[in-house]
C-alpha cells in the first residue's frame, strides 16, 4: 500500500515537471502539409518516376493563390515560355523558419504559416515541399540541397540572356562534369566545403548565394540513391538554369527554369567492401 503511495506522488511530481518545462519551452512545429519519415505515401527509391509522381503535394488554399502564376505573368515571359522555360513562384521566408522547426512566437512566421512550404521547392517533382526540396529561399539568399543525401551546388552567372544558356554552353558542361562524392564519408566533406564554396574551373560552386533579381543562375541538384534511407526519392543529378524575373515586395519571388540535364546520381558507398557494387 505505501508502495502504490509512494509511485503515484513520483508520478505526479513527474507530470508537473514536465508541464513546466513545456511552458519554458518555445512553442516550435513543422509547415504543414510535410510528411513524416513514416508517411506511407513516400515510395521506394528503386520505384519508376510515375510512381513517385502520385505522391500529394497540396498546399494551403492561401498559398496556393499567392504561388499560381498568372496570365500576365504567363504573357510577361512569353518568350521564355516558348524557349521551354517554366515559371515559378517561391516564398523568401523569414529567419524565423528553418528546416521542420518554425518559431511561431514570431509574428512574421506566425502571421504566414501557410505560406512557408512555399518557400521549398524541388524540380524533380516539380512541386513545393519541404522534405523534398532542391532549393529554398531565406532572408534574400538561395539555399540548394537539404542535407546529406540531397546536395546541390549553385554558381551565380550575373545579367544575361537566359534564352542564351543550353546544355553545351561551357559553364553547364563545366558543372555537369564537376565531380560529386561517391561514398558516405566523402559526402559530408562535399556538402561541409559547398557551405564555403569550392572551384570548379574558373568558377565557384557553393550550396549558398545572394539572391538578385535579374541575375541567371545554374543549380545543379543530386539526390544520392541510398538503399537503407527508402524515404528518398529515385536518385537524379540534374543541372538548371535559373533565371530571377521578380522579387516583389510581398516577398515572392518569380522564377524561370529549365532543364539543362538529366542523369542518374551514384549510390552513396558506406565503405570499401562497396566497390564491387553497381553505384548506379
Amino acid at each position: 500500500m505505501a508502495g502504490s503511495v509512494v509511485l503515484a506522488v513520483v508520478m505526479l511530481l513527474l507530470t508537473i515537471v514536465g508541464q513546466v518545462r513545456a511552458q519554458d519551452t518555445p512553442r516550435v512545429r513543422r509547415p504543414p502539409n510535410s510528411p513524416s519519415i513514416s508517411d506511407p505515401n513516400l515510395r521506394n527509391p528503386d520505384s519508376d518516376s510515375e510512381e513517385l509522381s502520385s505522391i500529394d503535394f497540396e498546399l494551403d488554399p492561401k498559398a496556393a493563390k499567392r504561388a499560381k502564376i498568372t496570365n500576365q505573368e504567363k504573357e510577361e515571359f512569353k518568350t521564355e515560355r516558348r524557349n521551354g522555360f517554366k515559371l515559378l513562384k517561391m516564398y523568401n521566408a523569414p529567419d524565423c523558419v528553418d528546416r521542420r522547426v518554425v518559431n511561431i512566437g514570431d509574428q512574421r512566421c506566425a502571421s504566414n504559416y501557410d505560406l512557408l512550404p512555399v518557400g521549398f521547392y524541388s524540380f524533380f517533382y516539380t512541386a513545393h515541399g519541404e522534405d523534398r526540396s532542391d532549393l529554398r529561399i531565406k532572408e534574400g539568399y538561395m539555399y540548394a540541397g537539404s542535407g546529406l543525401f540531397r546536395q546541390g551546388m549553385l554558381i551565380d552567372l550575373g545579367a544575361l540572356d537566359p534564352n542564351t544558356m543550353s546544355a553545351t554552353s561551357p559553364e553547364a558542361v563545366s558543372l555537369s562534369n564537376f565531380e560529386i562524392a561517391s561514398k558516405l564519408g566523402d559526402a559530408e566533406k562535399q556538402r561541409l566545403g559547398l557551405e564555403l564554396g569550392i572551384e570548379c574551373g574558373e568558377m565557384t560552386v557553393a550550396s549558398r548565394l545572394k539572391l538578385v533579381q535579374g541575375h541567371v543562375y545554374l543549380l545543379r541538384a543530386v539526390s544520392y540513391k541510398h538503399s537503407e534511407r527508402m524515404r528518398l526519392p529515385y536518385s537524379y543529378d540534374n543541372v538548371i538554369v535559373l533565371s530571377i524575373g521578380r522579387i516583389t515586395d510581398d516577398n515572392m519571388v518569380l522564377i524561370l527554369w529549365r532543364k539543362l540535364s538529366d542523369k542518374k546520381a551514384p549510390q552513396l558507398k558506406v565503405d570499401d567492401k562497396d566497390d564491387e557494387k553497381d553505384v548506379n
